[in-house]
């Protein structure tokens, strides 16, 4: 008797323990997160404080393009590397993010792009495109495993038929030296090529003649201020060839740096609540694509294991798989075991930006 009491109690141990850890999971789940952020009134990010660049031709040290871009939202919004190896297509690497898929990528072709958000004023939204239409995630497949051109992703753009989702900005380039900006709605695309120095820059508004009329951008604004500080960057290095780490460091530019109202004025930020989670550079004609963990800057602040540095991913040395998790970890995989080592005890000894 007195035996079955102590496996009762013993049993009951082992079923409060087991709820205990389950509660603790559960409070950290990413869903229990998400309701604890809205009551917080963390802003609802999306992608929309990201900044990006491309530069090509008279712009380079080489002639060829480089593109570059942070990816900044909430912080408990984690991004891995992966390298992908489709049943049809190219292979390609890129930086996903959960619920949003491929944002970044580069094919075995040489062919990259970055993406930015556009959100339309209201009364366009749902009144252009077509219900059954593409929508973002397959678009980006689409890119990363058909497209070997910049010519190519402009094609697919012209002859598919878009769903009322599908407001973005790209910046495309090749390994052909070719970059352009390109911004679309569910019906129309704009195709804008690089000033006479070989920039393009973009944050998440329509600046182009043929689309600006559909959104309303606010001076003062997050992405008002990314663009005009982009331009300011631009300009400063109108007679220097750019090269990865003259990005890198426009990537870890923080003029205009509010971390008290999380407004995301800067290109790098990180706020209390959120900021840039990865930055990257891609040389399309090296297929090299360049990633850096948490804000370029390497300001740990609220994002913990940030790397503060870009290390170079070089697509042909790559196998299937994931490269960086979302935890910030590099796989075993990757292709330089000395940087992997000391990657997280010396993390500005390998790979600092100039």
């Amino acid at each position: 008797m007195k035996g079955g009491k102590e496996m009762k109690r013993s049993l009951m141990k082992i079923w409060l323990i087991s709820l205990l850890v389950f509660m603790v999971s559960l409070y950290f789940s990413p869903v229990c997160l998400a309701s604890q952020v809205k009551g917080r009134q963390i802003p609802e990010l999306g992608e929309e404080g990201c900044t990006a660049f491309g530069v090509t031709g008279v712009g380079t040290y080489d002639g060829f393009a480089l593109i570059g871009g942070t990816s900044d939202n909430n912080w408990m919004m984690r991004a891995s590397l992966v390298y992908r190896v489709p049943e049809k297509g190219y292979r390609y690497l890129c930086a996903e993010v959960p619920l949003k898929g491929m944002i970044r990528a580069m094919n075995e072709k040489g062919f990259c792009f970055s993406r930015n958000a556009i959100s339309p004023d209201k009364k366009w939204r749902g009144k252009l495109g077509v219900e059954g239409g593409i929508k973002n995630y397959e678009l980006t497949v689409k890119f990363a495993t058909e497209c070997a051109t910049v010519d190519d992703a402009i094609r697919l753009l012209e002859t598919t038929a878009r769903h009322p989702s599908l407001w973005k900005s790209f910046i495309f380039a090749d390994a052909t030296g070719k970059c352009v900006l390109v911004q679309l709605n569910p019906e129309d695309v704009e195709v804008m090529e690089p000033d006479k120095y070989g920039w393009v820059s973009v944050s998440n508004h329509l600046i182009g003649p043929k689309l600006e009329k559909y959104q309303t951008v606010e001076v003062g604004s997050s992405s008002w201020y990314r663009y005009n500080r982009s331009l300011e960057l631009r300009k400063g290095v109108r007679e220097e060839k750019a090269d990865p780490y003259m990005l890198m460091n426009f990537l870890a530019d923080t003029k205009n740096m509010d971390v008290e109202k999380d407004m995301f004025k800067s290109i790098c930020s990180h706020g209390k609540n959120g900021g840039s989670i990865f930055a990257f550079v891609m040389q399309p004609a090296l297929k090299i694509f360049w990633y850096c963990y948490g804000p370029a800057d390497g300001k740990v602040m609220w994002h913990e294991g940030t790397w503060g540095h870009f290390v170079p991913f070089a697509i042909p040395q790559l196998k299937p798989g994931q490269y960086v998790t979302e935890d910030g970890i590099v796989s075993p995989e990757f292709p330089l075991p000395y940087a992997r080592e000391h990657l997280r005890l010396r993390p500005l000894s390998i790979f600092p930006m100039k």
